[in-house]
């Protein structure tokens, strides 16, 4: 029991939250409440909101490659690949419909976004009460570009959020690209958190890094000097990578 609980907590297919703040600081130094972690360096985490309450998020497969590309000049651009795939049968219901946003460091600058759906909200008349957190996120949340995407703040982190709807054994891939808010120096360190979403299916993440000029001085596994970094991780648990670059 406790071998399948420690997975449970671990995958986030389990979260905890203790009213008393001193056990609730314990389970947020184990990571185990479910938080956005903060960072001074890269972040990504790709969550979706399926919508329609036919739970088909549990049965769409899904990868992603993120290439993270240094510039001579230091600037970071990391361009997402996501795609998504439902195998489900092609009937009414198992459509899957989902709002997917990808968060990443406060003050990223989205460059471009494409493949998605473009779907009609409409607007409610219906009189109905916001939670406050929720409506400081909607008043600082901007649709831009021309099929729709969302940027907004949440959790400390900037979000890129579309829509994403796929008919039984239907895919699609989209892209996002965006640029980072830090600059790496002729001798800087560069890590990732990758973190799951809590009760998602795991994926197969891809991440290449491209350092022209540059070399791998350190790093918190075992990768190439020279030549850039290619790794790939099944995320079912969050995600940490690590590593020091230095100026050829």
């Amino acid at each position: 029991f406790l071998q399948y609980l420690t997975q449970a907590l671990s995958a986030k297919d389990v979260l905890l939250y203790a009213p008393a703040a001193d056990a609730q600081g314990l389970i947020a130094e184990l990571g185990f409440g479910g938080a956005v972690v903060p960072t001074s360096r890269d972040y990504v985490s790709v969550v979706s909101a399926n919508l329609g309450g036919t739970k088909t998020d549990l049965s769409v497969e899904q990868d992603a490659q993120l290439t993270t590309h240094v510039d001579v000049d230091g600037s970071v651009t990391n361009t997402l690949r996501l795609h998504r795939r439902n195998p489900l049968p092609l009937t009414e219901g198992l459509q899957n419909k989902s709002f997917v946003r990808v968060l990443v460091p406060q003050g990223s600058e989205l460059v471009s976004a494409s493949g998605f759906s473009v779907v009609d909200v409409g607007t409610s008349e219906a009189k109905r009460e916001m939670h406050p957190q929720v409506e400081e996120w909607q008043k600082h949340a901007v649709t831009t570009l021309s099929n729709g995407t969302i940027v907004g703040t949440e959790a400390g982190k900037t979000f890129f959020g579309n829509w994403i709807v796929l008919q039984g054994g239907e895919e699609a891939t989209v892209e996002m690209v965006w640029k980072l808010p830090f600059r790496i120096s002729s001798l800087d360190r560069y890590s990732l958190i990758v973190q799951k979403q809590a009760g998602s299916v795991p994926f197969v993440l891809r991440q290449v890094l491209e350092i022209p000029g540059r070399r791998v001085l350190w790093a918190t596994q075992e990768v190439p000097a020279v030549g850039g970094v290619s790794q790939e991780w099944e995320i079912t648990r969050d995600v940490f990578f690590g590593a020091v670059l230095g100026v050829q």
